[in-house]
């Protein structure tokens, strides 16, 4: 369930990208405003319809985590959300300058990223029996840290395209099993 998830947040950014360019092509890039907005709406409400009858079952059953237990268990996922935007930034200069690639190559990043977590997060929960919850988290975690630092230092965009998707596969096996 939680490659699902996952899976679902990647769609999004495959999605996203595609509804917004083809909204600015056809209604102008001010509608790309309104439509956020309104898929937003429709989201809480949606959200709000679909958790409704579990805010009723739940009540008060117990008390509360600390906000040191929900730090801790969110922090990899928060850590990973911020690198992930910090890269959408920093991606586009890197291509364009350390590697010398064209702008129009940057999305190509970007898509592969979400087509890979999007097919492989479903698959996590697989990977994680067979291996171990344990093993995956740490492996997944070392290999990304290991990808991210490489990806720096690589000056061949062949070497940095592997070393991006290499880093995506750790990243979209590892998370479904660290918020288990």
């Amino acid at each position: 369930l939680m490659g699902r998830f996952g899976s679902a947040f990647g769609l999004g950014f495959l999605l996203g990208p595609l509804a917004g360019a083809a909204i600015a092509y056809w209604l102008g890039l001010q509608a790309i405003f309104v439509a956020g907005a309104l898929v937003g709406l429709l989201a809480m409400l949606l959200a709000g319809v679909a958790l409704a009858p579990v805010a009723a079952r739940a009540g008060h059953a117990g008390p509360r985590p600390a906000l040191g237990m929900l730090l801790a268990l969110y922090s990899p996922q928060s850590l990973r959300r911020v690198l992930f935007f910090s890269l959408m930034i920093l991606l586009p200069l890197h291509v364009t300058g350390a590697l010398g690639m064209e702008a129009s190559r940057v999305g190509m990043f970007f898509a592969a990223s979400a087509v890979l977590t999007t097919l492989l997060m479903p698959l996590a929960g697989h990977v994680s029996q067979r291996i171990g919850q344990t093993a995956l988290i740490d492996g997944g975690l070392w290999f990304m840290g290991a990808a991210l630092l490489l990806m720096g230092l690589v000056q061949a965009p062949l070497g940095f395209a592997a070393l991006f998707v290499l880093e995506t596969v750790a990243f979209a096996l590892m998370l479904p099993p660290a918020m288990a």
